[in-house]
């Protein structure tokens, strides 16, 4: 995992001449490029919710999971395998999640390509949710609070205008409990006290807009008091997983679903349910019972990829233990692809124990795969010398008038024959002798590639 490093000064701009403060045990390199990333999150400050964000620096060898854990560390976290990174385009529903693996360098360079810097928006959050999370999460409260202010971010942004008024109601006193817990509970019985909630810290922190302009003033007013008497005698925690539990008949917080297709062809559209409780799951209607497809200490490996017709549809492929076949879905982008193949990944990671991805990556662009042995005839064969070749401390036999790849480097001045070890899939070594390279690999490995 490469290094990052965290400025403590949340308002600090990359401009800023403040002196970044380094991990223990991290040295910067003499003259290396350093850049600066923004990364929102909610974990709790004294400022407005939006503002919420860590200043980061990183270098060219820095990745997603090192940026993580930057951010977590300084916070005390626990469940360090449930957060995930999010790259959102704000002009647009464009959105990537980013994997642990990923340099941050090569994603900025990729997508700041595509659209300005300033908009995309980096985002730390909870994505990868254990059995009983609220549960394990009430022993790592950094991680419970963080959770609550990213559910009610999401319902105030996605379904608050659209829910029953009671429950509008019920969820707002409840965040005004949480926030101000030490208030006795008949404080906004007060008028002085409302006033302050109502003109200084402002409604529409905890109320969604369709609430406040459908209701008059002192109607509301008397709404709300009789709404935080139901709540009055409760701590922070159990405000908060009282939001939970109110808010989870409405909205499933617990889950990511995703419309997409069973098989490699467009035939039974589903909608995919991922999460703790089901694993993978697929939905016909609305309404009916979820069909289980496996679970996710099941799956063994994770491939996606483009689709060959002419729409250039997403496809999954998971490949589950136990089944006769790999499982295959078809969505609609391979962004979608994508980000289903990071959810799944991640929660394999999580209930296996595991740091090491699920996902096969496919073949990327600038590499080549490495032609086949051609076969001697006999008459070849005859008088072939063999020798041997280290790999790992193994000495393996080789014949060496057999060739792997036309085509050889010259020979280098004083004519020595040049050794060429590129860094590949596995092991790979090719010896230049009498004008043929070897190639020698492990019997196990295959579907190398050459890199350039």
């Amino acid at each position: 995992m490469a290094a990052a490093y965290l400025d403590p000064n949340l308002n600090h701009t990359p401009n800023s001449s403040a002196r970044t403060h380094l991990g223990t045990g991290v040295e910067r390199s003499p003259g290396a490029m350093e850049r600066v990333l923004k990364v929102f999150h909610y974990f709790e400050s004294n400022s407005e919710p939006a503002t919420w964000a860590s200043i980061i620096r990183h270098g060219d060898a820095t990745d997603v999971r090192g940026i993580i854990q930057k951010i977590v560390d300084s916070h005390k976290v626990k469940h360090v395998a449930c957060y995930g990174f999010r790259l959102s385009h704000l002009r647009s529903e464009e959105v990537h999640w980013l994997h642990l693996d990923m340099g941050v360098s090569n994603v900025r360079e990729k997508y700041e390509l595509a659209h300005p810097p300033e908009e995309w928006k980096y985002e730390l959050r909870i994505r990868y949710l254990p059995k009983g999370f609220l549960n394990q999460f009430t022993e790592d409260k950094p991680t419970l609070n963080f959770f609550y202010q990213q559910v009610k971010s999401d319902y105030m942004l996605e379904i608050a205008d659209q829910v029953d008024q009671d429950i509008a109601l019920k969820l707002g006193c409840l965040e005004i409990r949480r926030s101000y817990w030490e208030m006795r509970g008949n404080a906004l019985e007060k008028k002085s006290n409302y006033e302050v909630l109502e003109k200084d810290v402002g409604l529409k922190r905890f109320f969604p807009r369709s609430l406040l302009d459908s209701v008059k003033a002192k109607t509301l007013r008397k709404l709300i008091q009789q709404t935080f008497r139901q709540f009055a005698n409760l701590n922070r925690e159990e405000s908060i997983l009282k939001f939970f539990e109110i808010l989870s008949p409405v909205y499933r917080f617990d889950k990511e679903c995703f419309k997409c297709a069973l098989g490699s062809s467009w035939i039974i559209s589903v909608e995919l349910a991922i999460g703790p409780e089901e694993g993978i799951s697929y939905l016909t209607d609305k309404g009916c019972s979820p069909t289980h497809l496996a679970d996710f200490n099941q799956v063994q490996t994770i491939q996606y990829s483009n689709s060959d017709d002419k729409d250039r549809k997403g496809m999954l492929q998971l490949k589950v233990a136990g089944a006769p076949e790999p499982l295959t879905v078809t969505a609609p982008s391979l962004t979608i692809a994508e980000n289903m193949a990071d959810l799944i990944d991640g929660y394999c990671r999580l209930v296996n124990g595991a740091t090491q991805s699920f996902i096969i990556r496919p073949q990327k662009e600038g590499e080549r795969a490495l032609p086949s042995i051609p076969k001697l005839a006999n008459s070849d064969k005859q008088g072939v010398r063999t020798h041997a070749v280290s790999v790992s401390g193994k000495r393996l036999r080789a014949d060496a008038a057999e060739p792997a790849v036309r085509g050889t480097r010259p020979r280098q001045a004083g004519g020595s024959s040049a050794v060429w070890r590129p860094r590949l899939l596995g092991q790979l070594v090719k010896v230049q002798r009498s004008n043929c390279l070897l190639c020698v690999m492990r019997p196990h490995e295959t579907g190398f590639r050459v890199a350039r």
